[in-house]
């Protein structure tokens, strides 16, 4: 109550004065709380690319082929990361929103050669059952933001990050929430061009 009444025999100057100091207090505020919301956005599309899948890193995931191709995926403000995991010391393969088979699917792949660094292409498949040259080849761009991979005990991991929205006519945007058709793959080399060991088609749910 005190300050309430200092404040009432304050006369206009100072009572000007102190609502000016309010509004720049109250102005301070709201900007680091801008500033924070937006340090917390980052920090959520900010997914950690290290080859390996920790409790709770993604939010969902798919299992196919029994068990041996795992698909795990987390959106963000305005982004999404995946990983896919399968049974096989060879390459790992998705695809997005394919018109026929394969063909139209904005695509996938990686690999993690022999001595343990990790590779990925950011390719487009041309034909019903390829093939899936990278974008660049065909004028476009490669859109992943970030990847990593590793390979033990006959398991593999390939992680990446790509943007939601895409500008590339060679790559699809995705929702932030919703249904995206895909495919997957794996096969049982490092060549991505070789003959895959398995391969299917799903729907799954993006979401946060």
């Amino acid at each position: 109550m005190e300050n309430y009444k200092i404040i009432a025999g304050l006369g206009s100057a100072g009572k000007k004065s102190c609502h000016a100091e309010s509004r720049r207090r109250l102005a301070k505020v709201m900007s680091l709380s801008l500033v924070l919301s937006v340090m917390g956005l980052v920090t959520l599309a900010a997914q950690e690319m290290d080859g390996i899948i920790s409790p709770n890193e993604y939010s969902h995931k798919a299992e196919f082929d029994k068990g041996n191709y795992i698909l795990h995926w987390k959106t963000s403000a305005n982004s999404i990361a995946f990983a896919m995991e399968a049974k096989t010391t060879g390459w790992l393969a998705l695809g997005f929103e394919p018109t026929r088979v394969m063909k139209d699917a904005d695509m996938v792949l990686g690999w993690v050669d022999g001595s343990g660094k990790a590779f990925i292409v950011d390719a487009w498949s041309t034909g019903t059952f390829g093939p899936h040259p990278e974008d660049s080849s065909l004028g476009g761009r490669n859109d992943i933001t970030g990847f990593s991979g590793s390979e033990k005990n006959g398991n593999t991991i390939i992680e990446f990050s790509r943007p939601l929205a895409s500008s590339d006519k060679y790559d699809h945007s995705l929702p932030s929430f919703g249904d995206v058709k895909i495919i997957w793959a794996y096969g049982t080399g490092d060549n991505i061009n070789q003959k895959h060991r398995k391969a299917g088609t799903s729907v799954i749910k993006l979401g946060p």
